[in-house]
């Protein structure tokens, strides 16, 4: 009998992407990527979340990442505004370097997962740059099957073996990604049920009873799961424009 598909939910995989605004570079060369790699192995080290594939194109990045304690807005804050900053000291420039906070999908299922990372690697197959996803050298394509470094290839390998992405590779289902717009999240009964495993409450009026701290953590925790700002806010009862305030990078 075959298994059944197993939910990751409990495992905090997501598909992370970050644009830069109106489409600005994020990379004008070659150093440019290596700084943004080494500042994610740092995020990495300091998190302790897992990088299971990534891909760098010129005005947009995909991570997939497990978070595993520290939420994934900790390794975003320390990967991207690390990077925002040296870039703007690099090139003399000032303002926000990327489109908003990042994007982020919860990965729910095996076969999800494939496709995922075969999605990721397509990316600059899909814009023309290359004619295989092997040929581009600032994926996480070519670590495939090597041992664990940036890239968590022993976790990797526990939720798709290197067969099973590459057949999507070459026979390419594209999964859903996140919205432009916005991040696409839970269904409210997953974040309730969510918010009662982070605090124990179960209405906005025990969760306001919380100390604000720990209201903050469990705010920061709900969006690092996939939970959207909207949907925080219509579960907590906290006002929309507090949680915004909360989760913004300081």
């Amino acid at each position: 009998m075959a298994r059944p598909p197993r939910q990751l939910g409990a495992s905090g995989i997501y598909h992370v992407t970050c644009r830069g605004l109106d489409r600005h570079p994020l990379f004008y060369d070659d150093a440019d990527r290596r700084r943004f790699l080494e500042l994610v192995a740092r995020a990495k080290a300091a998190t302790h979340v897992a990088l299971l594939a990534f891909c760098l194109m010129d005005d947009h990045v995909h991570l997939l990442l497990q978070q595993r304690g520290q939420p994934i807005s900790d390794f975003m804050r320390r990967a991207a505004g690390e990077y925002a900053q040296w870039f703007n000291a690099k090139y003399d420039r000032v303002g926000p370097l990327f489109d908003g906070r990042f994007r982020s999908q919860l990965v729910p299922t095996d076969a999800y997962f494939a496709a995922v990372v075969a999605y990721i690697h397509r990316n600059p197959v899909e814009a023309g740059l290359v004619t295989s996803t092997a040929a581009y050298p600032w994926s996480s394509r070519s670590l495939l099957g090597q041992a664990p470094g940036l890239v968590d290839t022993d976790v990797l390998a526990g939720y798709a073996p290197l067969a099973a992405i590459t057949e999507r590779e070459d026979h390419p289902v594209a999964p859903p990604v996140p919205e432009p717009g916005g991040v696409r999240g839970p269904q409210d009964a997953e974040a309730e049920a969510w918010l009662r495993d982070l605090t124990g409450t179960g209405t906005p009026a025990s969760f306001h009873a919380l100390p604000t701290a720990d209201q903050k953590t469990a705010v920061a925790a709900l969006a690092a799961r996939g939970a959207t700002q909207r949907q925080i806010a219509r579960i907590t009862g906290v006002p929309r424009g507090i949680v915004t305030r909360w989760l913004r990078p300081t």
